[in-house]
């Protein structure tokens, strides 16, 4: 077994082992997943690939916003706007899918007012505050309530599903971030799952059960040519050559945010977004 390096990088903060991303994506695709593309008429979303372009560009921008804040990940679906670059995308074939809002908060996790998309072909919107709302609306007025029925059936009563989750900008930017680690494992891109937990898993530190809520597994994605052409897949940090000499990161101060996922809403304690 490989020992540890003094100078081998920190392990990055946002990581699980794959054995739990593989556990929470496959329950998302056999709870949820049928259920939703039954429920919209067409495949529902089971990920959203962004390039590490769009993606570091897209911290930049949050971290531009307030560097000591966060970002909170909006669960939404495409819907009619009334904003050209979301309709374009709707009218593409996107409408009633799920997809993800970025937000800028603070660092008591409030929004601050600016909304970011990653378009599924690559580049960023800013998008207008009603404009973000009307998405995170038309997610949580339609297939909050179905998800609910589908869960309470399957046995979890008091069942409440995730309408967001927040990160402190740490976890995506600085010498454990994840755009660091993308830079060091020489990424293509990003891709952000949709998984869910399992049943009596908890969230660290707060201990809070969130049996069956949808969560999110960012996975990592490398670029191959074959005959000329490119092709990507993902990769787990455990199949890189010098994981296991690398040391764990710092663990944060207050509650762990370290992993692939973040705290759920509910609970509310998300701030005011």
């Amino acid at each position: 077994m490989a020992t540890t390096s003094q100078t081998s990088p920190p392990k990055p903060l946002m990581f699980v082992p794959r054995e739990q991303d593989h556990k929470w994506i496959g329950n998302y695709l056999k709870k949820k997943h049928l259920a939703l593309t039954h429920f919209i008429g067409k495949p529902e979303t089971t990920s959203l690939f962004y390039s590490t372009e769009d993606f570091a560009a897209l911290i930049d921008s949050i971290r531009a916003i307030d560097p000591d804040g966060g970002v909170k990940i909006y669960f939404t679906s495409y819907c009619h706007t009334g904003f050209a670059a979301v309709d374009a995308i709707a009218h593409q074939g996107g409408m009633d899918l799920l997809t993800l809002v970025f937000a800028a908060t603070d660092a008591g996790r409030n929004d601050t007012g600016e909304y970011f998309l990653i378009k599924p072909l690559g580049g960023i919107i800013d998008l207008p505050k009603p404009i973000a709302k009307t998405m995170i609306q038309a997610y949580q007025s339609k297939k909050m309530p179905f998800l609910t029925t589908i869960m309470k059936d399957a046995g979890v009563p008091n069942f409440r599903e995730t309408r967001s989750f927040w990160y402190p900008l740490v976890d995506f930017y600085g010498d454990n971030g994840l755009v660091q680690e993308m830079e060091r494992q020489d990424a293509a891109g990003i891709t952000a799952f949709i998984g869910s937990y399992g049943k009596k898993d908890t969230v660290t530190g707060a201990r809070l059960d969130v049996s069956w809520q949808m969560n999110i597994v960012f996975e990592m994605v490398r670029a191959v040519q074959h005959d000329g052409i490119t092709y990507y897949y993902h990769f787990d940090y455990e199949d890189t050559a010098d994981w296991n000499g690398r040391p764990d990161a710092p663990t944060p101060q207050g509650l762990f945010e370290g992993s692939d996922t973040g705290n759920p809403c509910p609970p509310a304690t998300c701030g005011g977004g």
